[in-house]
């Protein structure tokens, strides 16, 4: 599962890009409520446990970003404001963070997705996930499986309060839209090896887990990052070869269910003249070797 420990501190992040997204995630909601929020009855109790949690962690580790006003919270740096009374936890939760927002409840015997206030999906629908066990959650995966679905469950049920996790995965999409609702979404033709830079993106997604004290509930949030394929390369070639091996290595209905068959031949020349390109330069700029005469 790729897991690490995270340190409690650093639970949520807070960066220059947050008025933005928080401004798009508002946008989101009310347009369109039904397709980024939604809550169960079983998962109204974690709900509002989690919105404690992140309103007292973002209050307490990020001075001058948010404050409490009686039932509102306020963005200091915006003057924008969320009534908590007015609307249901996980969306007001959802409301003052950049992540989103999922809790997860244990339920005749499955781990449940029971709320979620979820504004940038990677190409799937929340309708699709609510109220559906870790299992039914991730049936599409290739390799999911019997075996890993029931090692989540088992780390999910022991998983300790004061024990929380942290993960990344990562995908390379052709858009630099934050919200992606529709698994139909996906480029079916016409990408150029030249154009591979500027024209897909890499999309990280920083995960965590941790353990709700008052109702035993899993808190699992999502920090969606988005870089312009090209603008990486430049900044870190260093990941140019191990990228296109694990392109290279990637079954073919992994690749499927990412969405990839029509980028991983261009993208593959592409990486490899990145790859030529920077050894390039490696040798230009090696010293000459001295002169033993």
């Amino acid at each position: 599962m790729g897991l690490h420990r995270l340190d409690p501190r650093q639970w949520l992040d807070v960066d220059s890009l947050r008025a933005d997204e928080l401004a798009l995630k508002h946008r989101l909601l009310e347009a369109s409520p039904g397709a980024f929020l939604a809550v169960r009855q079983e998962g109204r109790e974690g709900s509002r446990e989690l919105l404690e949690l992140v309103a007292s962690h973002i209050v307490g580790q990020h001075p001058g970003v948010l404050a409490r006003r009686g039932s509102e919270l306020v963005e200091l740096t915006t003057g924008a404001v969320v009534d908590t009374a007015a609307m249901e936890p996980i969306e007001a939760a959802g409301r003052v963070a950049q992540e989103d927002l999922c809790v997860l409840t244990r339920s005749d015997d499955e781990w449940r997705l029971t709320a979620a206030s979820v504004c940038f999906p990677s190409r799937w629908r929340l309708a699709d996930k609510v109220g559906r066990s870790l299992r039914d959650i991730h049936g599409p995966v290739p390799g999911f499986g019997t075996d890993l679905s029931r090692q989540a469950s088992t780390f999910f049920d022991r998983l300790a309060v004061s024990r929380p996790v942290w993960r990344c995965n990562w995908t390379i999409v052709d858009t630099p839209a934050l919200s992606l609702p529709s698994p139909a979404s996906r480029r079916h033709g016409g990408l150029q090896v030249s154009d591979c830079g500027t024209d897909l993106w890499f999309r990280v997604e920083r995960q965590t887990l941790r353990r709700l004290e008052r109702t035993g509930s899993v808190a699992f949030t999502i920090r969606t990052y988005v870089m312009p394929l090209g603008a990486l390369v430049d900044a870190r070639p260093e990941m140019v070869e191990p990228l296109r091996a694990t392109l290279r290595a990637m079954s073919g209905d992994f690749v499927t269910y990412k969405g990839w068959s029509v980028l991983v031949g261009p993208l593959d020349e592409w990486l490899s003249a990145c790859a030529l390109r920077s050894r390039a330069d490696s040798d230009v700029g090696s010293p000459m070797p001295e002169s033993r005469t």
